[in-house]
């Protein structure tokens, strides 16, 4: 009987220290299934590449914080334009539950994506980041 216990502690121990994590049910519930010719972000892992786009993954980081996690991506594109890189992101980030807060800027569940897209002159670098959704000023 001892043993019993001892193994029920040992499995709470580990699903309670973080080693082994669950995604919240809502986040499975909008991702839709991915394509597998499809490649994604590493760090935001239902986001899509735009073809020809390449994963600058140096720029990259995840940060968990208790109101949630803030994750950055940067992608770069040659010979395209911004317009272009937007358009494609707008009608990628909707088809996946995303709805369009103003220009740049989505929410969809608790978090809020921004997309900062910038010419340079060698193509289109994008910078997607993921964060809580900022809760509502009080008066």
């Amino acid at each position: 009987m001892k043993s019993k216990w001892s193994i029920i502690f040992f499995f709470c121990m580990i699903l309670f220290s973080g080693v082994v994590s669950f995604p919240h049910a809502s986040h499975v519930l909008a991702n839709p299934p991915q394509s597998p010719n499809q490649v994604y972000f590493m760090a935001l892992p239902d986001i899509p590449l735009m073809p020809n786009m390449k994963e600058v993954e140096d720029q990259s980081f995840v940060f968990d914080k208790a109101e949630g996690k803030v994750v950055e991506s940067v992608g770069f594109l040659s010979a395209t334009s911004s317009q272009d890189v937007f358009s494609f992101y707008q009608d990628a980030l909707q088809n996946l539950g995303w709805k369009a807060m103003n220009n740049k800027a989505f929410s969809r569940n608790n978090e809020q994506m921004t997309l900062k897209i910038e010419e340079l002159p060698h193509g289109v670098q994008v910078r997607f980041r993921l964060s809580p959704q900022p809760l509502p000023m009080s008066r």
